[in-house]
């Protein structure tokens, strides 16, 4: 429920910022809501973790749309900054999560034939390389 309404909200938001021509409120936007949606996930699982990982993504999602919305630096070395902020929030994340499956010997816990989640290990997997894809989308964007 928390991705689902993480990505319907991406979506919704991306598609106004385009609709109002503010397009370089795009990248800050979406790393502020992917820090948001941390914050419920750090109830929901008991792991002090995520509130850090939602506090430091939303601050640098929220300092992005800040510095932009003064326009006194380039929106573009903006958005590569607050790409390689929620690149090494979401890498760490994701190594922690490899490392917490590892410790509980799960690491061998693909996908669950019977229910078809995905296990900690590919969640940890995708949140790395999805802050990778980020940042490394953001450097050619330029």
């Amino acid at each position: 429920l928390v991705f689902g309404l993480e990505g319907l909200t991406i979506a919704v938001c991306v598609l106004l910022l385009k609709q109002f021509n503010l397009h370089e409120f795009i990248i800050p936007a979406i790393a502020t809501i992917v820090g948001l949606h941390f914050f419920p996930m750090s109830s929901i699982f008991q792991r002090k973790l995520d509130f850090y990982t939602a506090s430091f993504a939303t601050i640098v999602g929220l300092a992005g749309l800040l510095f932009t919305a003064t326009k006194k630096n380039s929106s573009t070395d903006i958005s590569i900054i607050v790409g390689i902020g929620i690149g090494i929030v979401t890498t760490f994340y994701g190594i922690y999560m490899i490392w917490t499956a590892q410790e509980q010997k799960i690491i061998n816990l693909l996908i669950d034939k019977t229910t078809g989640n995905m296990g900690f290990v590919q969640v940890g997997l995708l949140v790395v390389s999805l802050g990778f894809l980020f940042a490394y989308r953001l450097r050619f964007r330029a």
